[in-house]
């Protein structure tokens, strides 16, 4: 089944950090976003993901783990 999000591209881990930087020195998010070529509403995600974690990598994602995907391919 395709993912809902396809058209969507993963904001990698520089711009998480770039983002999170500029928002501390009081950018506002629409012009980390401008900058970033990013929507604000996707600024605020990351910048409330970090606030929540204090980490800039995300969180594990729910579902079957990747190895036991291999392994039941393999069988």
């Amino acid at each position: 089944m395709p993912s809902e999000n396809r058209n969507r591209s993963s904001v990698t881990l520089e711009d998480r950090i770039k983002a999170v930087t500029m928002c501390q020195l009081g950018k506002s998010f629409a012009a980390i976003g401008r900058e970033l070529n990013r929507s604000k509403s996707c600024i605020k995600r990351i910048i409330d993901r970090y606030n929540e974690t204090n980490s800039y990598i995300y969180r594990p994602r729910p579902g079957r783990p990747e190895y036991l995907l291999r392994r039941m391919i393999e069988i």
